[in-house]
C-alpha cells in the first residue's frame, strides 16, 4: 500500500517517464555546496530522474561538473540594476524559462520570495519549500508540503528534512564538488614551478569582513608554519579587491614567504588544490567547507557564525558532532576555534567581529600541533 497519494504519483510518473526535479536555492556558494547531499539522496530514492538547478550565477562552477545535475539554470543578479519593466521582462523571461520544462518536482530549499514564486508558477505537481512568511504568498497555498517549526539543526541536514517529505530516508551525508582534469592540470604546473610537496592551504579571507581574523595574528601563524614546522604554505582568496587588499596586507606582516595564489585560480582549480593540501586554515567561508568536502582536515576560525549551522561536515560521520554553540568543538577530522556569538562592529571602514577576535595564536597553534601530531602518528 502506498503512504499517501503524493508517493502514489511519484511512482506512477518514475513508470511512465524520468522524473523531472528542480531544486531553487538562491544563496551563496557555501549554501549550494551543502545541499549536494540532498542531491545525491534524490538520485538515489529517484535514479531515473533529471535533476536541474535553479541558483544565483556566481554560484554556477559548485555544481557545474557534477554528474548528478542535468542543468543548471542560472539566475544573474545584476537583473536588479535594470529599469523596473526591464527588470520585469527579465524576471518573466526566468519564469518562462522554468515554465516551459515542466518539471514534476520544485524543491525551493530557501524561504525567499522570488523560489516560492517559481514554484508557484513552474507548473509542477509537487510542490515543496519551507513555510512562507511572506502573508499574501502565503494565503496562495504555494506548496503541496512545507517545513514547518524548523529545529536547530545544521545546514546539511536541515535541507535533507525535505526527504521527509517525500517520505524517504536519508542514505548519505556527504557533501562533493567536482573539478576537471584541465583544473588539475593547472594547479600541478603551479605547485611543480613553485617546487611544492606538502603544504598547508591558508584561507583567511570572506565576503564579508567581519568574519576575518586579525592579519597580524594570520601572519604570525604563516610564519609559525613555515619556519617552526617546516611546511610550505599556500595562501588563497577570491578576485574580489577587498580580499585581495587584505591578502597584501597580511602578508606585509609576514617574515617568510608563503606562495600567494590569491585572485588567480577559480573555484574548481581551488577544490582541488585544497584536495592535495596536508590541512586547511582559514575562517567561516566557501573554501572552508569545499576543503572539508574534499576530506582535508580543516581548522577554522569562526566568530559571529553558529557552527551548529556551518561548522566543516566531516564525510565520514553521518551525525553532527557540533551540539553546543559557539563554543570550541570538533567533527570528526575538523575542529572549530569559537568563542561566544560576540558583536559586530565598525572600525573605519571594516567589520569586526568581537568573538573571533578573542582567539588567540596559542590556541590555534595548539590545534595545529594535536593535527599534526594525529597525522603523522
Amino acid at each position: 500500500m502506498f503512504k499517501s497519494g503524493l508517493e502514489f504519483y511519484v511512482l506512477m510518473t518514475m513508470l511512465m517517464k524520468p522524473i523531472k526535479i528542480l531544486i531553487v536555492k538562491f544563496r551563496h556558494i557555501g549554501d549550494v555546496l551543502l545541499s549536494t547531499p540532498l542531491i545525491e539522496n534524490l538520485k538515489y530514492h529517484y535514479p531515473v530522474s533529471v535533476i536541474d538547478y535553479a541558483l544565483n550565477d556566481d554560484c554556477q562552477s559548485v555544481v557545474a561538473y557534477s554528474p548528478l545535475i542535468s542543468n543548471i539554470i542560472p539566475y544573474y543578479r545584476n537583473v536588479k540594476k535594470k529599469n523596473f519593466f526591464s527588470r520585469l521582462i527579465a524576471e518573466l523571461q526566468f519564469i518562462w524559462q522554468i515554465r516551459r520544462k515542466r518539471y514534476d518536482m520544485v524543491i525551493n530549499l530557501t524561504e525567499g520570495d522570488r523560489g516560492a514564486i517559481i514554484a508557484l508558477c513552474s507548473g509542477a505537481t509537487i510542490k515543496l519549500g519551507i513555510s512562507l512568511r511572506n502573508p499574501v504568498l502565503k494565503l496562495m497555498n504555494i506548496y503541496t508540503n512545507s517545513l514547518k517549526n524548523l529545529p536547530i539543526l545544521h545546514a546539511i541536514e536541515r535541507d535533507l528534512l525535505f526527504l521527509r517529505l517525500l517520505g524517504k530516508e536519508v542514505v548519505y551525508k556527504r557533501v562533493s564538488i567536482f573539478w576537471l582534469q584541465q583544473h588539475e592540470d593547472k594547479i600541478n604546473q603551479i605547485l611543480e614551478h613553485h617546487r611544492v610537496c606538502d603544504f598547508v592551504l591558508v584561507h583567511p579571507v570572506a565576503r564579508w569582513q567581519f568574519k576575518c581574523w586579525d592579519d597580524q595574528h594570520v601572519a604570525e601563524l604563516i610564519d609559525y608554519l613555515i619556519f617552526e614546522k617546516s611546511m610550505q604554505v599556500v595562501v588563497t582568496a577570491s578576485s574580489d579587491p577587498s580580499e585581495l587588499t587584505k591578502i597584501q596586507n597580511i602578508l606585509s606582516y609576514c617574515r617568510s614567504n608563503p606562495i600567494n595564489l590569491s585572485g588567480f585560480i577559480s573555484l574548481n582549480e581551488l577544490s582541488y588544490l585544497a584536495k592535495k593540501a596536508i590541512f586547511f586554515l582559514g575562517v567561516d567561508t566557501a573554501p572552508m567547507h569545499i576543503a572539508a568536502a574534499v576530506n582535508t582536515p580543516v581548522i577554522a576560525l569562526f566568530g559571529h557564525s553558529m557552527q551548529v549551522f556551518w561548522g566543516p561536515w566531516d564525510n565520514d560521520l553521518f551525525y553532527s558532532t557540533y551540539t553546543t554553540a559557539n563554543k570550541t568543538c570538533n567533527m570528526g577530522k575538523h575542529c572549530v576555534i569559537q568563542h561566544g556569538h560576540g558583536v559586530i562592529s565598525r572600525e573605519g571602514q571594516s567589520a569586526i567581529s568581537s568573538s573571533i577576535m578573542k582567539i588567540t595564536t596559542v590556541e590555534v597553534k595548539e590545534k595545529i600541533n594535536n593535527l599534526i601530531c594525529s597525522n603523522y602518528r
